[in-house]
């Protein structure tokens, strides 16, 4: 039903004679669909996500 609901909201920004396709709108669940990382590539990946959390502004210091 999501992906019906995307289709029908990207067909009007679509270029005139095209239409979106369902498969374009349907989440992969496979493993297959994405490539595996490795270790270090995960661990940049979250040290990624720690720093963008360690630098925003409204961090409350001291717990509470």
């Amino acid at each position: 039903m999501a992906a019906r609901l995307g289709m029908d909201v990207a067909a009007p920004h679509m270029k005139k004679g095209q239409r979106p396709k369902l498969k374009d709108h349907l989440v992969q669940w496979s493993r297959n669909a994405r490539p595996r990382k490795s270790g270090r590539e995960l661990l940049a990946a979250v040290r990624g996500i720690q720093a963008g959390f360690d630098r925003r502004p409204d961090r409350r210091e001291g717990g509470a």
